[in-house]
């Protein structure tokens, strides 16, 4: 892609995420009423800033240069934060949102994640959820051009098809958590005690967890 083009659309993307129109960047750069459609050219991608004008841009916007120029698709100017994004893969949100727990210490939901992403089933897990995703997106894409005969012969077997795999999503997280954690196990405990308590009036609940 072009650079004008691309940073335009990264300038775009910049003020739409702080909120900033361009009328405000332009006096916040000492541009005035006349010379304020310089933004625009710069947002259009026909024109690009010069450098003392691009890092006042990244102190207004709280974006970094790199990501304007189209070298990092992280935002953020935090050295830290891009870091941890190119290192992991990870969206700046996310990273955030760890931090915060970090900060709070809430270990439970941390010591989970990290187990989670290290189980050898995550992978198994995402993959599916890819597939099923992208099964449901071309669904959709496809419904407005079929017949009434193509809807009950090609899209409600493929629909029934993408269910049972959110049934299969359903049944890998489960053992993961499982895994993690034997919640079935004691939950069977619990049925277990109950049942000699009231007269094994669960036991139909209880022998259909054990399969």
């Amino acid at each position: 892609m072009d650079n004008k083009k691309l940073f335009g659309q990264r300038l775009n993307s910049a003020l739409a995420m702080s909120d900033t129109q361009q009328i405000d960047l332009a006096r916040e750069l000492g541009y005035n009423e006349k010379t304020a459609n310089t933004i625009s050219y710069w947002c259009n991608g026909k024109r690009t800033p010069n450098l003392e004008q691009l890092l006042k841009i990244t102190e207004i916007l709280g974006v970094s240069a790199d990501y304007l120029l189209g070298l990092s698709d992280v935002m953020t100017p935090d050295v830290e934060v891009k870091e941890m994004c190119n290192y992991t893969g990870l969206s700046e949100e996310a990273v955030y949102i760890l931090h915060r727990e970090t900060e709070l210490k809430n270990r439970f939901l941390l010591d989970m994640l990290s187990a989670i992403i290290a189980d050898e089933g995550l992978i198994d897990l995402l993959l599916k959820c890819r597939e099923c995703v992208s099964r449901a997106k071309e669904l959709e894409e496809a419904l407005p051009q079929y017949t009434d005969g193509q809807l009950a012969d090609v899209a409600a077997p493929e629909a029934d098809q993408i269910r049972y795999s959110l049934y299969d999503i359903n049944d890998i997280f489960r053992e993961i958590i499982n895994r993690i954690y034997p919640v079935d196990k004691a939950i069977r405990k619990a049925r277990k005690k109950i049942n000699e308590a009231h007269g094994n009036r669960f036991d139909e609940e209880a022998d259909d967890d054990e399969g």
